[in-house]
C-alpha cells in the first residue's frame, strides 16, 4: 500500500499478536504455540507478503527464556523454509511489490491494545488533563529538554485505565497505578512551572496561570462530597464551570470557595473581586475567560 506517496506495510495483527501477546498465555486455546504450527499459519495465509511486526522486548522481557520463546524463535526459520516461506526485509518488500492501492489515514492509529488507536495514551480524562497541561507549559519551559522529557509517551501510557488483558499489559510496564502516575506527573509539571516563574517576564500572570499539584487543585463538590471533577489550572477551571452540575456551583458560591481558591492559591485578587458577586454559571465562566485570556496575553 501507499499513503500520500509513502510506502506503507500493514501489520498482520493476528499473526503478530499470536507471538507478541498470546505466546505464553496458558488460557489461550492454541497454547503452547510451536514453530511448526505458526509456520503452517503463515504459509496458509492469503497474499504475497505477511508482515509480522514485534517489539524486540517480546524476546526475553515480555516472555522469559522459561516460556520457550527462544526455542520457538530458533526453530521458526527452518519451519518457514520447509513450507516455502521466504523471510525478507521491509526494503525488499517495497522494492519487489508496487503498492496494491492507496490508503487514507484520517485518524491516528497504533498497534497498542485492542482498539489500535491512541486510547492507550489519550483515552481517559487524566491523560487528557496531563497532555493539555504540558502542551500549555511552553511559556514556562525555560529548560526545553526537561519540557520535552515530560512529553514522553510513557508518562501518559502509565495513566491508562484499561481492563482485561490490555490492562494487564499496561500494569506490566508501569511501576505504579494509573492514579499515582497521574498525580506524580502533575506534581512534577507543577514544580517545573513554579521553579521557572521567577525568570518569566510577567511573574504575576504566570503564577495565576500555572499548573497546580493535586493538593492545590480545585476539587468540585456538593453537599454529599466530591463529584469527580478537578481543575488543575485556571484554564481547566473555566472549562469545568461549563459542565459541572448547577448545584455544585451554587454550593461553592454559597461557601465562598471560588473566591478563596482564586485568592489564596492562584493569587489573583482582581479575578477574585470580579467574581465575588456572581452566582450564575454563565457569568462566572465569562469573567474567568476574560481574565484568563488577558493573563495569557502577558506571557505568550
Amino acid at each position: 500500500y501507499a499513503c500520500r506517496g509513502i510506502p506503507v506495510l500493514l501489520r498482520n495483527v493476528t499473526l503478530s499478536d499470536d507471538i507478541a501477546f498470546r505466546f505464553a498465555n496458558r488460557s489461550w486455546e492454541r497454547y503452547p504455540l510451536t514453530a511448526d504450527t505458526y509456520a503452517d499459519w503463515v504459509a496458509g495465509s492469503a497474499g504475497d507478503v505477511i508482515n509480522v511486526f514485534l517489539d524486540y522486548e517480546t524476546f526475553g522481557e515480555h516472555f522469559w527464556k522459561e516460556t520457550g520463546i527462544f526455542d520457538f524463535l530458533r526453530a521458526l526459520p527452518g519451519e518457514l523454509e520447509k513450507r516455502g516461506v521466504k523471510s525478507v526485509l521491509p526494503s525488499d518488500v517495497v522494492a519487489a511489490h508496487p503498492p496494491a492501492e492507496n490508503i487514507e489515514v484520517h485518524d491516528s492509529i497504533s498497534w497498542a491494545d485492542l482498539e489500535k488507536d491512541t486510547s492507550a495514551w489519550m483515552g481517559n480524562d487524566r491523560q487528557k488533563t496531563a497532555f493539555f497541561a504540558v502542551q500549555n507549559a511552553r511559556p514556562y519551559a525555560v529548560d526545553k529538554p526537561l519540557w520535552r522529557y515530560l512529553q514522553t509517551s510513557d508518562h501518559f501510557y502509565y495513566m491508562a485505565s484499561k481492563y482485561g488483558t490490555c490492562g494487564e499489559v499496561h500494569a506490566y510496564f508501569s511501576h505504579h497505578d494509573a492514579d499515582d502516575a497521574f498525580k506524580t506527573y502533575m506534581r512534577v509539571l507543577a514544580h517545573m512551572e513554579e521553579r521557572n516563574i521567577r525568570v518569566m517576564k510577567n511573574r504575576r500572570s504566570a503564577r495565576t496561570l500555572r499548573v497546580l499539584a493535586p493538593e492545590d487543585a480545585f476539587h468540585f463538590a456538593g453537599p454529599a462530597g466530591f463529584i469527580g471533577h478537578t481543575a488543575y489550572s485556571l484554564d481547566q477551571f473555566e472549562e469545568l464551570l461549563h459542565v459541572v452540575p448547577k448545584d455544585s456551583i451554587q454550593y461553592h458560591v454559597g461557601r465562598g470557595d471560588f473566591v478563596n481558591w482564586i485568592t489564596t492559591v492562584l493569587e489573583d485578587q482582581k479575578l477574585a473581586e470580579a467574581i465575588g458577586g456572581l452566582t450564575e454559571r454563565h457569568d462566572l465562566a465569562k469573567a474567568v475567560k476574560e481574565r484568563r485570556e488577558l493573563l495569557w496575553s502577558h506571557i505568550r
